[in-house]
């Protein structure tokens, strides 16, 4: 097993069942949408060959009027659910739910779809899940669980940004995860302070 995925059973034991939140020093808290938008965001990059080709003109990417025929959206719809799968939405063996295949049959309906919140909500109910199971059996988190390691970092003083990165965007070019890894098994999630972010205030009990 990685070394990053102990670390997620690690955190994943601080979860509180009765509360359906992780315990912490001052308060208790779980994963938001919020937190799955913001580690995700990441502003337009500069000077790149395909971007500067397809979407020069663009500020955020839209829907294209390319003539666009339903083998090539059924293409798109495989590879969307790829990525769901191997990403997103994905269990350890390898499966995603019928409803979501037949939810992403074609572009539109691919495009109505919050990813954000399900994705969240489907790794909040893994872990959820998980902590209610038999002690005895093995741990199984489903979902985006690097996003639960960054949420540590940054929801938590655990440990320190990464020096001249404090305002990069997404959230996971502001922290080191080995230094995470070093540090994750000498800290009791008693001892550590939820900190005051203003979207955190939704959490708080």
């Amino acid at each position: 097993m990685k070394k990053s995925n102990w670390d997620v059973i690690h955190i994943v034991n601080w979860y509180d069942t009765e509360k359906g939140m992780f315990k912490f020093k001052n308060e208790y808290c779980k994963v938001n949408v919020d937190d799955s938008t913001r580690d995700s965001r990441i502003s337009k990059p500069k000077e790149n060959r395909f971007i500067d080709k397809y979407f020069l003109e663009m500020t955020r990417i839209v829907a294209l009027d390319i003539g666009i025929t339903e083998r090539d959206q059924d293409a798109v719809c495989l590879i969307i659910l790829y990525l769901l799968n191997t990403n997103l939405l994905g269990s350890s063996a390898g499966r995603l739910h019928w409803s979501l295949v037949k939810n992403c049959n074609s572009i539109d309906n691919t495009n109505q779809y919050n990813y954000t919140k399900e994705t969240t909500k489907y790794l909040m109910e893994s872990i959820d899940r998980t902590q209610k199971r038999k002690r005895d059996k093995q741990p199984t988190i489903n979902g985006v669980v690097v996003l639960l390691l960054y949420w540590i970092c940054d929801h938590t003083t655990i440990i320190n940004l990464i020096e001249g990165k404090e305002k990069r965007s997404p959230t996971a070019m502001k922290w080191d995860l080995a230094n995470l890894h070093k540090k994750i098994y000498n800290e009791a999630n008693e001892d550590l302070e939820v900190k005051l972010i203003p979207h955190i205030l939704l959490c708080k009990t």
